[in-house]
């Protein structure tokens, strides 16, 4: 069987360590494995493993499908590709075009809640018989199915990660936060200033103020943060925050936090939370109804914005500043997001035992080789490869 993986830069730059463990996993599984990646990335920041091919991705998405079809020919060379599995919502709509040209079969993994409404476009690029959408939750998939009316096989595949030590070693004991060591806390987000975000700082601004050893870094998704700096100029943060500039894989260099803070129901399924879930690193984070990983007080503690605390939808595109909402709700969700600081830095044992609840979670239930598992069922079923019983060759 021979896979193409299509790839964009903005995925790369969240899932790199996924594509990794994908790409090993199913050559070790005597898969032919062609990555479609953009051209310039650094030879080092991906997989070396498998057949690498470049495509120019420019800013016009519009003309990502002229360029991945100038790939037929190559992606045929040395052996016909099977199944071509466009990892982005971003890619969907290019990469059918190319499935078709190919006649292969397509997989297309959605990630965000973006991709409900490119589902309904999606169907009627492609022929059912040959193509599933996989969602990384169980809400985003019932969202698509949802979208398409049964008439696209939509199937749940959360992505997975390795984990280390299978068991705590005896004798070990937890590791609380020394008074004398500056608070760590990471906080990602898609870098756009929107209430949440907003609500946040406020919050951290009175926490800063009590422990102003407190450092934050800012990791906003490649996304311009210039906002967000104004925000945290005027909140007096700025002697405590350092804003995280996008360069490929640095996510794995943020799981040395003391805390990981995810402030905005962003929709998005991420393997950061993962990683961070599989290194022990507690989370906060808003509430977030495609998230099915986000569960309160096993995985991560939940800090809840009050009802309607958002009166106008947030305009990711065309607004870099918070909407309206009602001041005495702000309010509440900042003191939340300050309660959320105070126990975390406050309560080491208590946080301490939230990231090992985490770890153990995400030993039992996203794991990276059942997602290679998964998908290779998938593929199997759809180029109609008959699938192997356990015990036989």
């Amino acid at each position: 069987m021979h896979v193409a993986f299509l790839a964009n830069t903005a995925w790369l730059d969240e899932e790199l360590s996924q594509l990794h463990h994908l790409v090993v996993g199913l050559i070790d599984e005597s898969v032919t494995v062609t990555q479609v990646l953009p051209g310039g990335r650094a030879e080092g920041e991906v997989s070396a493993f498998g057949r690498r091919v470049s495509w120019h991705e420019g800013r016009r998405r519009w003309r990502h499908r002229g360029r991945l079809l100038a790939l037929k020919d190559m992606l045929g060379e040395p052996r016909e590709v099977d199944v071509v599995h466009a990892l982005d919502g971003r890619l969907w709509m290019a990469g059918a075009d190319l499935i078709k040209a190919m006649g292969c079969a397509g997989v297309f993994t959605a990630n965000s809640g973006a991709d409900v409404a490119l589902a309904t476009r999606l169907m009627r690029k492609v022929d059912p018989s040959r193509a599933t959408i996989v969602a990384a939750s169980g809400p985003l998939a019932e969202a698509i199915r949802d979208a398409v009316d049964g008439r696209l096989t939509v199937e749940v595949g959360p992505p997975g990660v390795h984990h280390g030590r299978t068991k705590e070693q005896p004798g070990e004991t937890e590791e609380p936060i020394e008074d004398e060591r500056p608070f760590c806390a990471v906080v990602t987000g898609d870098g756009r200033l929107d209430p949440h975000y907003d609500a946040f700082l406020a919050g951290a601004s009175e926490f800063v103020k009590q422990h102003p050893d407190t450092q934050l870094f800012c990791d906003g998704m490649g996304s311009d943060q210039h906002a967000v700096w104004r925000a945290a100029r005027d909140a007096g943060l700025l002697p405590n925050l350092s804003l995280i500039p996008r360069r490929l894989g640095h996510r794995e260099l943020l799981l040395r936090a003391d805390v990981l803070i995810q402030p905005q129901p962003l929709g998005r399924c991420r393997s950061l939370h993962l990683q961070a879930f599989a290194a022990g690193v507690p989370v906060l984070a808003a509430p977030d109804p495609m998230l099915d990983h986000l569960i309160p007080d096993t995985t991560a503690r939940l800090v809840t914005a009050p009802l309607g605390y958002v009166t106008k939808p947030h305009r990711r595109r065309k607004s870099t500043t918070p909407q309206t909402t009602d001041a005495a709700a702000g309010s509440a969700l900042a003191h939340g997001w300050h309660d959320a600081l105070a126990w975390a830095r406050e309560q080491p044992n208590a946080l301490h035992q939230l990231g090992q609840s985490a770890r153990n979670w995400a030993r039992d239930h996203r794991v990276a080789a059942d997602q290679v598992d998964q998908l290779l069922r998938l593929y199997r079923t759809l180029t109609g490869q008959s699938i192997p019983f356990p015990g036989t060759a």
